[in-house]
């Protein structure tokens, strides 16, 4: 039994090394030949490269260049999801603006992202527009800044030299969203009442100052209604920590309603567009692998047009 045993073993090792090798032979041979095919069609493959490269030189001396900028904003009232989606799903061009129909052939939105979680804008995601919003990815969503939204030109040629015009339609078009208006002023209202209450709190905090200390251990003072107040010495000490808490929250309070006055604001403009995306170098990439992917089939006919025109004939025999 224990003889069978390891030559059954010993004969499995054998066959699986065997089919090793004649794995690697046969890929072997397959790679040996499509070096050979190359070699062979290399001119074909050349006449195909140097096309692409005439076709690539055409489309660039033939059509307006294209431009790739951006510009950031900034909103408190309006989440960076809603306006990316408002921008993205927007034919900005069917607005009968001049500053989109004859400067801009794209316009669309993405988020930013903050890798460090310092609220300090670290990058602009680079995801397509179209899938944007189907990321599942949790790591990329955490990193996303939820009030600032990067939107994205590609300029036509006159559209460079016209960066204000773009810039100003476009924070138009958002600033006079019914629906951004109406979270603005919703945002407001809240935040006017929060300012109020604060400052309500300050009155009545504040109305401590007029205590007239009498004694060292204890002090005292009169309210508005003529009434002692006392004051033991932490009790004095927490006055001034809350006084200034409750001043800063004042202050955060009224930056927020001063730079809400519109719904979006530009924290960053158009820098002068110099990023080509229609440059020289893109359409050689393009052109090539087109010509490439594209002739092979072609360069492949050619090469086996005798095994073809006699399988041809072969099926016409018969």
């Amino acid at each position: 039994m224990d003889n069978n045993t390891e030559k059954n073993t010993e004969g499995k090792e054998i066959d699986l090394i065997d089919l090793f090798n004649n794995m690697m032979h046969w890929f072997g041979r397959k790679f040996y030949g499509l070096i050979l095919f190359f070699a062979r069609n290399r001119w074909s493959y050349a006449i195909l490269i140097v096309i692409a490269i005439i076709g690539a030189v055409l489309q660039v001396t033939t059509s307006k260049k294209i431009y790739k900028c951006n510009m950031l904003v900034q909103s408190y009232s309006v989440k960076a999801s809603e306006a990316i989606s408002f921008v993205n799903n927007l034919n900005f061009n069917a607005l009968g603006n001049d500053a989109f129909s004859n400067n801009v052939k794209n316009i669309y939105a993405s988020f930013v992202l903050d890798y460090n979680r310092d609220e300090v804008l670290d990058a602009v995601e680079q995801t397509d527009k179209n899938s944007i919003m189907q990321v599942r990815d949790t790591a990329l969503i955490n990193k996303r800044m939820s009030n600032i939204v990067s939107i994205n030109f590609e300029l036509i040629d006159n559209g460079a030299t016209n960066v204000e015009h773009v810039e100003d339609g476009v924070l138009d078009v958002l600033n006079k969203n019914k629906t951004f208006v109406e979270y603005n002023n919703l945002f407001l209202d809240l935040e006017n009442d929060v300012l109020t209450t604060i400052n309500n709190e300050i009155i009545k905090l504040d109305s401590m100052r007029l205590v007239e200390y009498f004694q060292k251990d204890q002090s005292a003072s009169l309210n508005k209604n003529g009434g002692l107040v006392f004051m033991s010495e932490k009790e004095k000490k927490l006055y001034h920590k809350d006084m200034l808490d409750l001043v800063s929250k004042k202050h955060d309070a009224e930056r927020l309603i001063k730079l809400s006055d519109e719904p979006f604001k530009i924290i960053q403009n158009i820098s002068v567009p110099q990023q080509e995306a229609n440059s020289l170098s893109y359409y050689l990439k393009l052109y090539i692998i087109i010509a490439v992917l594209g002739g092979t089939f072609f360069v492949f006919l050619f090469d086996r047009r005798k095994q073809i025109k006699e399988l041809i004939k072969e099926a016409e025999s018969k």
